[in-house]
């Protein structure tokens, strides 16, 4: 028993004595978010409930709901790929000039909305009604391409999402669509306006959007950036769910946080963190498509992004309903208008 005790408390005191690292961590990190009013992770279940209610509530009736953060983050591990023979590149990358990223904040198209929370004021936030304008056409005239990114867990994404949306819900997916296998040609990118969010836009949406920025800002380095039309809608899905249900398919808004999905959202989660914290590792800057963007932009500026063209669209891979793991096992539903 004296041995057990003595063991609880060298437990506690190496507890102690981590936490001020930790708060450390989650001070600098983009990736965590301070707690807002009422974060709807870690709402109880009947909050959670109230909370969702409110997307069927007129709009006259109601308060704006404000954006907190949606999900949970555990500080990353701080292991570096010191082996890698590009590490020492990666080292000697410059930061990016204050200038530009000074100047991002204030070049844009559509009008940007502010926000009361400290930890989302570097994005540019647009509301749901201009995402709602940009895919009825209103801005036709200014971009050559809208791409809607939902960032939320693959089984959110089938509960219902924005018409024509992409679902890139890693820091991979991201780097992949957009860099390595692009879906839109970097040389013209400038005319292609990208859309991120998640369920409130408070956590996994704006940290593809920081995560894209980054990378893009790191490769062009002196010249514009490569895709500088790039914006998180607030309040994310639930807000334009909302207003905005008929340009959804299906018509229909699944949580994250659903009892029916637990081992899902376990799952999804854990992939969700190692992909982060790779990316504050910034492996990304040993991937070698990067790497050949940045030589190609330092040899020709940004006309020698002209040899990175979007491959032609291939068919998506064909999977029966029965094995895909985001199809609703039996016995689960997921919550509609009258839910």
């Amino acid at each position: 028993a004296a041995a057990a005790a003595a063991a609880a408390a060298a437990q506690r005191v190496h507890a102690k004595s981590c936490l001020p690292a930790f708060v450390s961590h989650a001070a600098s990190s983009p990736f965590l978010l301070p707690p807002g009013p009422v974060p709807p992770a870690l709402m109880t279940p009947t909050q959670a409930r109230r909370h969702i209610a409110s997307a069927r509530t007129p709009a006259a009736a109601r308060a704006t709901v404000p954006m907190a953060a949606d999900t949970l983050e555990d500080p990353p591990a701080t292991a570096a790929p010191f082996g890698n023979p590009s590490f020492a590149r990666m080292l000697s990358m410059p930061a990016i000039p204050q200038a530009l990223v000074s100047a991002d904040r204030h070049e844009h198209i559509l009008p940007l909305v502010t926000t009361e929370y400290d930890a989302l004021k570097d994005l540019r936030l647009v509301s749901p009604e201009t995402v709602a304008a940009l895919l009825n056409g209103a801005y036709d005239d200014k971009y050559s391409r809208v791409i809607i990114v939902d960032c939320r867990f693959p089984y959110e994404f089938h509960g219902g999402h924005i018409r024509g949306a992409l679902n890139l819900w890693t820091m991979e997916k991201t780097l992949g669509t957009f860099f390595a296998q692009p879906i839109v040609d970097l040389d013209a990118a400038a005319r292609v306006c990208i859309i991120f969010h998640c369920e409130f836009s408070s956590a996994r949406g704006p940290a593809q959007y920081r995560y894209l920025k980054e990378i893009d800002q790191t490769i062009m380095l002196q010249h514009s950036r490569i895709f500088p039309e790039t914006y998180v809608m607030a309040g994310g899905y639930c807000a334009f769910f909302k207003e905005h249900s008929h340009l959804c398919v299906p018509n229909t808004y699944q949580i994250m946080k659903d009892s029916n999905f637990r081992r899902e959202l376990g799952q999804n989660q854990t992939i969700l963190d190692c992909s982060k914290n790779e990316a504050q590792q910034n492996k990304w800057k040993l991937d070698g498509i990067v790497l050949r963007l940045i030589d190609a932009v330092q040899a020709e500026g940004r006309m020698g992004l002209r040899h990175f063209r979007a491959a032609p669209p291939s068919p998506p891979p064909t999977m029966h309903a029965a094995a895909s793991p985001f199809t609703p096992r039996h016995g689960q539903r997921l919550p509609g208008n009258n839910d």
